[in-house]
């Protein structure tokens, strides 16, 4: 919008009468002063001057501008032309000027009247300009508003649109970024990735890579790594902030993603990464791990061979020193015990069994000395020497028992012990 113009600044006048006679009159005069329309006096400058009429002394006395009638002179002589100046306050329109003479003929006044901009005007000027802006800004703001929610809208299908693109972006960026993590973790050395093998041209014309030895050991590297693992599929899971460096939890913490598994990703202060091999990559990545080379081709080398002859003499080496007695732990089990002749199996003992020697454990008490199951002749068979040939319910307990008069229980379960086990 365009604001109102103002008007010139200031503005300067000349008014005044020449020679007015008196005839030694001591009757009040009056000479009116028009301001211009929309202005105010700033300054007055009067010129005067009398001719007395007898002798004696002559008097003048005239409005001072800001309310009062003051004397401007007095005097023996016989005229006079003086200069007064006058600083109004707030004078508008016509303003009455008075003068009274004693002992004066004649007298003539020049006035030189500055105005400004009148204080009206100018509260008039501001409040019609301010009611012009506010108009413009409501009327631009609600333009806006009706903008913003057609913008909004078409962000918010926009935003659908690419929900899954944004998605697999922040998925993408999740794997690259714990890819690159797994990789220097199978190296053990970070620096082995991002090698400069160009001439560093600044033009673009005297670009070139360095084609020797170094280029064909790191690109067979990267091949091996990028062909050997499944790297598209691989599982992973972030775990908290905590397990990161203390000074950086509350930024980790703080971070923001409209995408959850994104906003875990970047709270993440470890991950727990699975990544399979290949189908064809077994024996390679086997010879990788435990050789740190990268195999290219021919007989894959197997356990056995002098390279490696170290991992294997290391695996055989105890891993360290016995420390202290040993104590005895006890752990459920689901396996069914086996005894002597049971599905042709010929054992002297229910279950296996070694000789210990009670003074190399805490508790020499609790060391098994010798077998805790007796071996009897009841067995489930078939044929002639069948020896259970029933399972029955009697009195709440299921037996297993004999043909014989009177029938032999070779065993039996509480039914509510059974019952409970099958809960």
């Amino acid at each position: 919008m365009k604001l109102t113009e103002l008007i010139e600044s200031t503005k300067k006048f000349t008014t005044g009468k020449t020679w007015v006679k008196l005839d030694g009159s001591n009757e009040y005069q009056h000479i009116a002063i028009n301001i211009p329309d929309n202005y105010q006096a700033s300054h007055v400058k009067m010129w005067y001057g009398f001719e007395k009429d007898v002798k004696g002394i002559a008097r003048l006395f005239t409005s001072n501008f800001v309310g009062g009638f003051n004397q401007i002179v007095e005097t023996y002589s016989q005229s006079v032309d003086l200069i007064a100046d006058f600083d109004p306050q707030n004078i508008t329109g016509s303003y009455d000027f008075m003068y009274q003479g004693h002992n004066i003929d004649s007298v003539n006044f020049t006035f030189e009247v500055t105005c400004k901009l009148s204080d009206a005007y100018m509260n008039a000027w501001k409040q019609e300009n301010f009611d012009a802006i506010i108009t413009a800004y409501q009327d631009a703001y609600a333009e806006f508003q009706e903008k913003k929610k057609e913008l909004e809208a078409a962000a918010k299908e926009q935003e659908e649109a690419n929900k899954e693109k944004l998605s697999n972006f922040y998925r993408d960026m999740e794997r690259v970024i714990l890819k690159h993590n797994c990789i220097a973790f199978l190296l053990q050395d970070y620096s082995a990735l991002g090698k400069n093998l160009t001439n560093n041209a600044k033009a673009m014309e005297d670009f070139s890579i360095i084609l020797d030895e170094n280029l064909d050991q790191y690109t067979a590297l990267a091949k091996f790594m990028e062909q050997a693992f499944e790297w598209t599929i691989m599982d992973y899971t972030f775990y908290p902030y905590y397990w990161a460096n203390r000074e950086e939890w509350q930024t980790m913490y703080l971070s923001e993603s409209a995408d959850p598994l994104f906003r875990s990703f970047l709270q993440a202060g470890m991950a727990r990464v699975i990544v399979t091999v290949n189908p064809g990559f077994e024996d390679a990545v086997q010879f990788f791990l435990t050789t740190g080379r990268i195999w290219n081709g021919g007989e894959v080398p197997v356990i056995g061979d002098p390279m490696y002859m170290s991992i294997v003499d290391e695996m055989r080496e105890p891993l360290g020193l016995k420390q202290g007695k040993a104590w005895i732990t006890t752990l459920p089990t689901s396996l069914n015990i086996l005894q002597k002749d049971s599905a042709g199996l010929v054992t002297a003992t229910a279950l296996p069994f070694t000789q210990e020697n009670p003074e190399e454990f805490e508790v020499p008490s609790d060391v098994v000395k010798e077998t805790e199951f007796s071996i009897v002749d009841s067995q489930l068979n078939s044929g002639d020497d069948r020896f259970v040939d029933n399972i029955e319910l009697n009195n709440g307990f299921l037996q297993l028992t004999t043909d014989d008069n009177p029938k032999e229980v070779v065993a039996q379960l509480p039914l509510a012990d059974l019952k409970e086990a099958l809960q």
